[in-house]
């Protein structure tokens, strides 16, 4: 909004402008979904990878020979997996907390040489800092508990290769 009046920066560098292209994005507007939906794009994300990881997971251990190790294995191979999706979704989110939340914005002008430094007016860093703290911050939280959770499931099943 306020960014129209005085402001620089092309219009795809703008903050704001980042933060709605990653909100309207398939991928990255998972953490801002209603919690329902969200869980529905992580289950079907982790079935997903555990489907995937079924061949390599036969390198490892027979199906047929130890079933217990096979899915212990196989679902260890899938959160990995899962672990990176949710790392790339973290790390999107996390630029953009890191553009609307700082007083200036480094922006290319035309190419990758002449980078420049604008520093923002009171009202688009109020702005800025209201989305960051409203939204953004939110989103990351909400995957940084399903890292956690996927973290805790790759621990478990890695006690139950070790222990079965």
């Amino acid at each position: 909004m306020y960014y129209k009046l005085s402001c620089p920066v092309p219009k795809e560098q703008r903050p704001i402008n980042e933060y709605m292209e990653l909100v309207q994005s398939n991928f990255f507007n998972w953490p801002v979904l209603p919690e329902s939906l969200y869980t529905q794009k992580i289950v079907k994300a982790f079935i997903t990878c555990f489907v995937i990881c079924l061949p390599f997971s036969s390198l490892f251990f027979s199906i047929n020979q130890s079933p217990g190790k096979f899915a212990a294995v196989n679902s260890s191979i899938s959160t990995i997996l899962f672990l990176f999706i949710i790392i790339r979704l973290l790390l999107g989110w996390n630029y953009i907390k890191h553009r609307l939340y700082k007083p200036t914005i480094f922006y290319e002008e035309s190419g990758w040489y002449d980078g420049r430094v604008w520093v923002k007016s009171k009202n688009i860093l109020v702005q800025d800092r209201l989305i960051h703290a409203y939204q953004v911050v939110p989103a990351i939280q909400k995957l940084n508990n399903t890292l956690i959770l996927a973290c805790c499931l790759l621990v478990a099943f890695f006690l139950l290769i070790i222990f079965n």
